[in-house]
């Protein structure tokens, strides 16, 4: 099953009604996290039931402002809020995948509490994911035109995802989540909204990807993040010859001793296929304990290499 979660700072659910319900039908999300809907309990109820959402939790409580709505086929528990951002925790047969979602605060000093906060969930072993408005950008590259950012601000922001560990997953397609909405050069955009992912995430879910939908009743773009969810995968991945592993020294010898092994059958057809069954199997063994997972692995470090291109460019 492909799991999809959409984010967005709506600024008041009564002008994103519309567009919320196309969203749902277009998308087939199974999360919906919306901040900023300025509506009182009630409605927020009524707003379930017509987005079919049939549950639904929030850190008003906390003096914030998300608002977390979910299916009844995802099983999903709070265990943690504050005033800038709410924490589930999905069970599936894999394992457990935390979601936080965030909405920071405009003041510098006040995400210093949610950059806290962050550091204080990343000691959690398990795949997470950090998502929604963090009201600040990572180094002037992420904005177009507009005031220039507070470098200190930005500095923290970076120190926050070193220290949580987290990686940037890049949006696919445009980059900058919110506009201004003035017109000709007055306009400005910035990447206010992003995906946050930890190692154990891009181990679980290599195949993760988000995007920038269009904004229209609000300046800012939801974010809808989709990647498959390991409780609903039916049988091994398909098996894919690596050109990488003739290079490694071992190769010849996994092949070797694999085929080289008496297998036991009736015909030499069926010897031929059952040892070509076998060395699969231990080529998929020996993969996975020699390179890990590869892809997982590649898109860390383009990540990693791309943000410290950002900090060269912003010297």
């Amino acid at each position: 099953m492909i799991d999809k979660i959409m984010v967005w700072n709506v600024i008041g659910m009564g002008t994103s009604k519309r567009r919320l319900k196309k969203f749902m039908k277009e998308h087939n999300v199974s999360v919906l996290a919306v901040s900023e809907p300025f509506q009182d309990v009630g409605l927020i109820r009524r707003w379930a039931m017509c987005l079919q959402f049939p549950n639904f939790s929030s850190n008003v409580e906390e003096g914030g402002k998300i608002w977390v709505f979910w299916k009844d086929n995802i099983q999903l528990k709070v265990v943690g809020s504050s005033n800038q951002c709410l924490t589930v925790l999905m069970s599936e047969d894999s394992g457990s995948l935390l979601k936080t979602f965030v909405y920071a605060k405009y003041s510098q000093i006040e995400r210093r509490e949610l950059w806290e906060q962050l550091h204080g969930i990343s000691t959690f072993n398990v795949a997470w994911v950090v998502l929604g408005d963090f009201n600040t950008i990572r180094s002037d590259t992420e904005r177009v035109r507009g005031r220039p950012r507070i470098s200190s601000a930005m500095a923290e922001f970076n120190e926050c995802i070193n220290r949580c560990g987290l990686l940037d997953l890049r949006f696919e397609g445009r980059q900058l989540s919110w506009c201004n909405g003035h017109q000709g050069l007055a306009r400005s955009w910035a990447k206010l909204d992003r995906v946050l992912i930890n190692n154990e995430f891009v181990a679980k879910y290599g195949d993760a990807k988000a995007c920038l939908l269009n904004r229209n009743t609000s300046d800012h773009a939801p974010i809808l993040l989709q990647f498959v969810v390991d409780m609903e995968r039916y049988g091994p991945a398909p098996f894919r010859f690596q050109n990488m592993w003739t290079s490694h020294v071992g190769f010849l010898d996994v092949v070797g001793n694999s085929w080289n092994e008496p297998m036991v059958s009736e015909s030499g057809l069926h010897r031929l296929v059952g040892k070509l069954k076998r060395m699969k199997q231990r080529l998929r063994v020996w993969n996975k304990e020699t390179f890990g997972r590869v892809d997982g692995i590649i898109r860390e470090l383009e990540e990693r290499v791309e943000h410290y291109e950002e900090m060269l460019q912003a010297e």
